[in-house]
């Protein structure tokens, strides 16, 4: 090296075009490096915020659940609150309306409470499983078959 590039600190050499070449391509290799390194991070950032904000959308026609969010794919059905014995006057007990998956409805599911206030359990429903009209009868039940409340079937 010169002595003038040795006191400037700079490793260039100006009078030998292959170590010039090198140290050039030597940058050059970093540089693609550090550009490819920045290329991959900016692409993972946006695919993140791209899924997060995707989550946050609110569709104008979804239902939403009890929290207010959006419930896509799914429907609203009535379960018991608590576990029903068999006979027992659906007006009678509390019911509430649950966000049930659009692919697991039972066949023949209540939406709407209008439609169970006449019927009867026809067997014991348990809690938070959806009522279907397999399980509810519109005859009330006859007391020689099902003691009322308080007394015992003798024969």
């Amino acid at each position: 090296m010169k002595k003038k590039d040795m006191i400037l600190g700079t490793r260039f050499v100006r009078h030998n075009p292959a170590l010039r070449k090198s140290e050039r391509e030597r940058m050059l290799v970093l540089g693609a490096a550090v550009m490819a390194l920045s290329l991959i991070g900016i692409m993972v950032f946006v695919l993140n915020y791209r899924s997060t904000a995707a989550a946050n959308v609110t569709p104008a026609n979804s239902a939403t659940d009890n929290v207010g969010g959006p419930v896509l794919g799914t429907v609203m059905l009535l379960v018991p609150e608590t576990a029903v014995s068999r006979g027992t006057k659906l007006s009678d007990i509390s019911l509430k309306a649950v966000y049930w998956p659009r692919n697991q409805v039972p066949a023949g599911a209540i939406r709407d409470a209008a439609d169970v206030k006449s019927l009867y359990a026809k067997r014991s429903l348990p809690a938070g499983l959806p009522l279907t009209r397999d399980n509810l009868t519109t005859q009330a039940p006859i007391n020689g078959l099902a003691p009322a409340k308080g007394f015992r079937a003798v024969t």
